[in-house]
């Protein structure tokens, strides 16, 4: 469920920085499919699934890409560190 709402964060600060192309990587397969397929999602994170969607109905251009954890180490810190943070900081 976190992966999927840090895709969630990600559309939305995208959105409010007017960004219109964007490139979404992640390490959690499961999510970068979920947002790649035009099937209806049923499964527990199907709502922020949905919602991540409506997010990028919005944008000109998004390419969702898988990114193992073990090539994408400054990510991988930076979400480490954010776990410890008591409020949401981009």
């Amino acid at each position: 469920m976190v992966k999927v709402r840090a895709c969630l964060q990600a559309l939305q600060f995208a959105e409010d920085l007017g960004f219109r192309r964007i490139l979404v990587e992640g390490d959690a397969l499961t999510v970068i499919r979920k947002m790649k397929s035009t099937n209806e999602d049923k499964s527990v994170i199907g709502m922020v699934i949905r919602a991540s969607k409506d997010k990028v109905e919005t944008l000109e251009e998004i390419e969702f890409c898988y990114i193992p954890r073990e090539v994408n180490a400054v990510a991988y810190g930076l979400a480490q560190e954010g776990k410890q943070l008591e409020s949401a900081k981009y």
